[in-house]
């Protein structure tokens, strides 16, 4: 009976995994291609010594910033809502 029951595991596994690592790659492949347009427009711009101020006066305090917004609409906001809420600010970075 075990023997029956492997197939369609392993088949609903797959199904769920092939679409995870398509994400996965994705946004991988797209924080990777972003991190590198930003640092080479940052130093052409400015150079390189604008680089650490920049982590450290502007990334630092918007993590913070939006770890504090997160943890909060996690406890306000439905699930099927948060990730769209959380969505938002960090499409907002981007455009």
């Amino acid at each position: 009976m075990k023997d029956q029951e492997l197939p369609d595991r392993s088949v609903e596994l797959w199904k769920k995994m092939i679409p995870l690592a398509v994400i996965f790659f994705c946004a991988s492949f797209n924080l990777t291609i972003l991190q590198n347009l930003r640092d080479s427009i940052v130093v052409t711009a400015g150079g390189a010594e604008v680089l650490p101020f920049l982590s450290a006066y502007c990334v630092l305090p918007a993590s913070i910033v939006f770890f504090g917004y997160y943890s909060r609409i996690t406890s306000v906001v439905p699930a099927k809502r948060v990730f769209y809420l959380a969505l938002v600010p960090l499409l907002a970075a981007y455009l």
